[in-house]
């Protein structure tokens, strides 16, 4: 596994804990927010699984606000 890899394992890992991209732009010494957001956000499985699951539970939750 290139070195480079873990560069983005640690910025998903970051993401993923609800670090923000400004600060995960500091910790890995990047000059730019842009670059942080184009070249290290990726969306995980954990991370669309995640977003399903609050989708349901939003929907869930309105379905019985409606009533």
């Amino acid at each position: 596994m290139p070195v480079h890899s873990f560069r983005h394992t640690h910025a998903n890992l970051l993401f993923e804990s609800g670090v923000n991209n400004k600060e995960v732009q500091e910790r890995l010494g990047l000059t730019d927010v842009k670059t942080t957001k184009n070249i290290y956000t990726h969306v995980t499985p954990e991370k669309l699984e995640q977003q399903e699951n609050d989708l349901q539970s939003m929907l869930i939750f309105n379905k019985w606000q409606l009533v």
